[in-house]
């Protein structure tokens, strides 16, 4: 406990609350508080907290607080759970008030615009619930996803050979933080240029993003897949046109893979491309220092300044799932990203 009356502890909401109140004694705590959740595993936590303080004789209070707009304005309504710390409502009135005494912009419009984003993924996981993870999506799409342990190992650790993946996930990797430009393009890589199963991108986001929220990513995971509520399934992001667009003099790969920090401009996205001559200028051996590419998809060639030719480089030789043990995660059934 810190001198300002604050309490910090990690573990299980419905494990270390009745402990708090107990520590604190009898009488001290009147009620719990928390915003009603969207999602199946959160909303177990919840009942867990609900039945815990009701053994401590401490009322529990619940609100929808999660989203800018509330549940009741739908024409649906569900029963949820949740914890919250500061409230989208706020977030929007200091916008406005922002806007009114000095001035609005792209980037006061943008925020506005991903808290709308943000509250249309909450609601669809309460109107689709567990669907939204399933390995079929809200639309009940089979499609036959792969289940490659090293090409995903390859994505989650920043060694596909493809820099403008590579950065992000390891700035995830470092800082527990990407961009949403960034997530948007490593999640169409992994679904569309690797073809495996979204579950295992989703999942790994999951468990490393410090601003995981269940409903957006998820739901994001699924509007990459094809499976969501985009009406263009077949979207697919060109990485190397990204790259040019939104890192266009490289310095953000250079900054996030050190490997070609001598690979100078834009051509850091494209090292394959690159001459011997000028690879060794850079102090880069593909393969060695840097990994090839393990897949190269033929729109590339567009945005590489030279003719890019197709080759999907598989990582392992056996087809199906890896034999490697699997752990049991919120979809009730293996995944191996954790």
């Amino acid at each position: 406990m810190v001198s300002n009356g604050l309490i910090i502890r990690r573990g299980k909401p419905e494990v270390v609350i009745p402990e708090i109140i107990q520590q604190l004694g009898p009488g001290t705590v009147q009620a719990v508080t928390f915003q009603e959740e969207a999602t199946s595993e959160e909303l177990d936590v919840e009942a867990g907290v609900r039945k815990a303080c009701g053994q401590c004789g401490v009322k529990v209070q619940s609100l929808w607080g999660h989203t800018l707009f509330h549940r009741d304005d739908l024409p649906f309504s569900a029963k949820q759970l949740a914890i919250g710390c500061i409230s989208p409502r706020q977030i929007y009135h200091e916008i406005k008030r922002y806007e009114k005494e000095r001035t609005s912009n792209q980037s006061t419009y943008w925020v506005i615009f991903e808290l709308l984003w943000r509250d249309y993924f909450r609601f669809v996981a309460l109107k689709y619930g567990n669907r939204l993870f399933y390995l079929s999506g809200i639309q009940g799409k089979h499609i036959q996803w792969k289940q490659d342990k090293k090409l995903f190992e390859a994505w989650k650790d920043g060694r596909t050979g493809v820099p403008f993946v590579d950065a992000n996930m390891r700035e995830m990797a470092a800082t527990g933080f990407m961009s949403n430009r960034g997530r948007q393009n490593v999640a169409s890589f992994l679904t569309k240029d690797l073809k495996l199963d979204w579950r295992l991108g989703a999942e790994w986001f999951e468990s490393m993003l410090v601003d995981h929220d269940v409903c957006s990513n998820y739901g994001n995971w699924l509007y990459s897949a094809g499976l969501g509520n985009d009406p263009r399934e077949d979207r697919k992001f060109n990485m190397v046109k990204q790259g040019l667009d939104y890192d266009p003099q490289g310095d953000y790969v250079r900054l996030w893979v050190p490997e070609l920090k001598d690979v100078a401009g834009g051509s850091v996205h494209t090292v394959w491309t690159l001459s011997n001559s000028a690879l060794s200028k850079a102090d880069v051996s593909l393969g060695e220092t840097y990994p090839n590419p393990v897949v190269i998809a033929p729109e590339w060639a567009r945005h590489a300044g030279k003719t890019v030719h197709y080759a999907a480089i598989t990582l392992s030789q056996s087809s199906g799932n890896p034999t490697q043990k699997a752990s049991t995660t919120r979809f009730g059934n293996p995944a191996i990203c954790k």
